[in-house]
């Protein structure tokens, strides 16, 4: 008499299965292993994972495997910026940084004002990923606000885009807010600093 017949393994449907597990540690490996293997149509249900990750570390590596998948994620990403919670609006802007596509702009600006003051920041830094000039405005609209640490990035995310930035920030010495004037010349002596460093090395 011959046993039941035993179904053949199925690698993929155990990594996500893992994914599910309660301990981090686990669905960390899962999604590791699931970087190797990932297609397409499995966009939306990582992304859906991604949303209701707890754990940092395995976030990231959802992110990773996200972008591995490319644009299938990117409406998934943009669709997430509208989610009521905080954190899922910040992993959303973060995926979309991550991708790097230009296109998804206008998406990303109206999100530089969110009421989440870390989604708002990360959404101003995804700006000098996606790389478009056309951000320049939405970030100097931001000079002289907040605390030292938030003046500190928005000065780094304006340099990011060098020249470009200059007649922008030079428009703002003209505020009539002092702390606008002194957070833009600010950024352009970190612009000039960084024109002039190429001719020091040479």
């Amino acid at each position: 008499m011959t046993g039941p017949t035993q179904q053949p393994r199925d690698p993929l449907a155990e990594i996500l299965l893992g994914l599910k597990h309660p301990h981090e540690d686990i669905r960390q490996r899962a999604a590791l292993a699931l970087g190797a293997q990932v297609t397409p149509d499995l966009a939306g249900r990582l992304a859906a994972m991604l949303w209701e990750e707890p754990d940092f570390f395995v976030r990231e590596t959802l992110t990773w495997v996200l972008v591995r998948i490319g644009r299938a994620a990117l409406p998934l990403a943009v669709a997430a910026l509208d989610d009521e919670r905080g954190q899922v609006r910040f992993d959303a802007v973060h995926l979309i940084g991550k991708i790097g596509d230009p296109s998804a702009l206008p998406a990303v600006l109206p999100v530089t004002a969110d009421a989440d003051d870390d989604v708002a920041a990360k959404a101003r830094f995804v700006l000098t990923r996606l790389g478009d000039p056309a951000a320049i405005p939405a970030l100097t609209a931001y000079l002289g606000r907040g605390g030292d640490d938030r003046r500190t990035e928005l000065t780094r995310d304006l340099a990011t885009f060098g020249p470009a930035a200059v007649p922008h920030l030079e428009e703002a010495l003209d505020h009539e807010d002092e702390a606008v004037r002194r957070h833009a010349r600010w950024v352009l002596d970190v612009i000039a600093d960084q024109n002039a460093a190429p001719q020091r090395n040479e």
